[in-house]
């Protein structure tokens, strides 16, 4: 190629490169000039070990700013590589996650300069840190967006925000510090944010610094929103669920520690993190105590503790602690409220105590109808129902049930309850009718079941009973975790049809309650006795066999649906012997012997029949055909 050539090709190559040379350029303008101004911060605890690492950078006034959360758990200090210098914490904005430090001695670093105004959506940003210990790395990104979450202004940018990046400069492509990096998880995504500049300015400025209780209750009070409406329970640590929560815990226990012996505000925490579901309450609260012990304390305290005490364990430590804390609130009361009735009714009530329960939900009533307050009046009536029915006193609880519902605010879980209490007391027909009021409710298909299941109990109800299985089949289907009440609904459709001899439909029920419940005896046996309806003999043989061996042989019914599928087939001596262990299970079941006695005659055992015939006659002097029994008796024995 002529020299001439090659200048021109030359020429072309040096124009095509310039764009990508120009584009590199702010990143390392950026970097070289404010690459001396980041620091690695190093936390140590009490004992000297290194903790966190984080980034920190220098403003005027040979200030270092880095996150709030970088220097909570120690002792902070600049890692300058030979030597590390330590920071003293100047002010802190929790809320924020912003900290001002100040080193021990000066740092000859040029401070990096705030910029006075918001970044718009689309501005190019530079991100210096220290991720993973990785000492002034860089990376870019844009502004995505101006955020308000739970409360907090934040600029939401996409560069990547590490471990150990938390506290760096967000900067502009003029080197203006426009937020400090703060990294954080926004419903389970990975979202990376800042807090902006012009929030630190005003931090430095003496401004707007919310470590003050009202302001740290506002951002938990805020956080608990958003955990328990954007994210779903999870027991994960990791979880943005727990991840919340532990920081509204935080939070709180920043709050005790600002609150020092203040009983107020102490009782005030112990209210706020009571309402956040926050263990923190307890501590709060026994801290109030401690501080004064005051009603409201007391109170608290009792709340606190029962909400954390396990249910059902009416002798757990948690329990006798809010019960010694509601005691002790009485006595420092000189007018006792409604609350605190409800509460220690509540209290003893789960410390097996229906007695003193009973007593204090009848002054909650009284009190709470005398102000007109109607919600303490309807927590007051549910209480009076459920101790009046733990002390078997049924006329009082119906009453006090019946001014519920009169109260127009019966739940459908109310009538559920009254069902239940229906049904244990034996007044199977009402607690039926009471199941398919409660059933009406969203969510409450099941009841639909446990009414058929009341019904089947009722005498003449079996209309009732198909109507209700029928309904419980056709909204439970599909269920999570629906597979045993479908089971019972159809086995209870299945033995209305069996008596009514429609075995054909009667078996599909029985074989699908069976293969919903496979380990199930009743079902085996229902089935048996379809299969025996439709002298299908050697299957009712079979799933009559089966239904023993799942139950251990321990019902007498399943043994006299074996002896009589035998008789059936004439097969006597097994017959026999089924009907004698059906007779010897239930010494009351005079038609067991009465079989027994047949199938003796059948196998010409002429004596041992009479003496079952006798056996029979024992069982029930009054049979229908004692007349004829002692014919026969007479009979076998000449």
């Amino acid at each position: 190629m002529e020299p001439k050539n090659c200048l021109k090709a030359l020429s072309i190559l040096a124009l095509s490169l310039a764009p990508a040379l120009a584009q590199e350029e702010p990143a390392s303008r950026v970097y070289t000039a404010a690459s001396k101004s980041v620091f690695l911060i190093i936390v140590k605890s009490a004992n000297g070990d290194a903790v966190a690492q984080a980034t920190g950078f220098s403003v005027e006034g040979n200030r270092i700013i880095t996150n709030e959360h970088v220097v909570r758990g120690g002792n902070p200090y600049l890692d300058l590589g030979a030597v590390r210098v330590a920071l003293k914490i100047v002010i802190v904005d929790s809320v924020n996650d912003l900290a001002i430090l100040m080193p021990d001695a000066e740092i000859s670093s040029p401070p990096l300069k705030l910029s006075s105004t918001q970044p718009k959506p689309g501005t190019t940003i530079f991100a210096l840190g220290n991720p993973a210990g990785l000492e002034k790395s860089i990376s870019s990104g844009v502004v995505a967006g101006v955020r308000n979450l739970s409360g907090r202004e934040l600029l939401q940018i996409s560069a990547p925000i590490s471990p150990g990046s938390s506290g760096g400069p967000i900067l502009t492509a003029n080197g203006e510090v426009v937020g400090v990096a703060v990294g954080m998880l926004e419903a389970g995504q990975n979202l990376n944010f800042a807090v902006p500049a012009t929030i630190l300015h005003r931090l430095l400025n003496g401004e707007n610094v919310t470590n003050d209780i009202p302001s740290l209750l506002s951002r938990a009070s805020d956080l608990s929103i958003k955990r328990w409406s954007e994210t779903k329970y999870s027991a994960d640590a990791d979880s943005p669920f727990q991840r919340l929560g532990a920081e509204i815990d935080d939070l709180l226990s920043r709050c005790i520690g600002l609150a020092n012996s203040d009983a107020s505000s102490l009782t005030e925490i112990a209210e706020k993190a009571f309402e956040a579901g926050s263990p923190i309450a307890v501590a709060a609260s026994e801290q109030a105590v401690a501080a004064k012990p005051i009603p409201a304390a007391y109170l608290i305290l009792a709340k606190s503790l029962k909400a954390q005490a396990p249910i059902g364990d009416s002798e757990s430590p948690i329990l006798k602690r809010a019960e010694a804390a509601i005691r002790s609130c009485f006595k420092s009361a000189r007018q006792p409220t409604i609350e605190m009735y409800l509460l220690f009714a509540d209290i003893v009530e789960d410390r097996f105590l229906p007695t003193e329960a009973r007593l204090a939900y009848t002054k909650a009533y009284d009190m709470a109808k005398a102000h007109g307050n109607s919600a303490p009046i309807v927590d007051a009536l549910r209480g009076l129902v459920r101790t009046s029915s733990s002390l078997n006193d049924k006329v009082e609880s119906d009453r006090w049930f019946k001014l519920l519902v009169e109260s127009g605010s019966v739940t459908f879980f109310d009538w559920q309850e009254y069902a239940y209490r229906k049904y244990q007391q034996g007044e199977f027909r009402l607690s039926g009718d009471t199941y398919v009021k409660a059933a009406q409710g969203p969510m409450f298909w099941t009841n639909w079941c446990r009414a058929a299941i009341a019904y089947s109990s009722v005498k003449g109800a079996e209309d009732e009973v198909l109507q209700t299985a029928r309904t419980c089949i056709t909204n439970g289907a599909g269920n999570k975790d629906s597979d045993n009440l479908l089971a019972m609904a159809h086995d209870e459709i299945a033995t209305v049809l069996n008596q009514r001899g429609v075995y054909e439909e009667a078996l599909s029920h029985a074989r699908e309650a069976a293969s919903l419940a496979p380990e199930s005896a009743f079902y085996e046996y229902t089935l048996a006795e379809s299969f025996r309806g439709l002298r299908r003999f050697q299957e009712a043989i079979n799933a009559s066999k089966q239904a023993i061996r799942l139950s251990d042989g321990k019902f007498s019914a399943m043994h006299f649906s074996l002896g009589a599928a035998y008789f059936d087939i004439e097969n006597w001596q097994a017959a026999r012997q089924s009907f004698e262990k059906a007779a010897e299970l239930d010494p009351k079941d005079d038609a067991a012997a009465y079989n027994v006695a047949l199938c003796l005659v059948r196998l010409a055992f002429y004596l041992d029949a009479a003496n079952w015939y006798e056996e029979v006659l024992r069982r029930n002097p009054n049979h229908a055909k004692k007349q004829d029994i002692l014919n026969s008796i007479r009979a076998l024995r000449q």
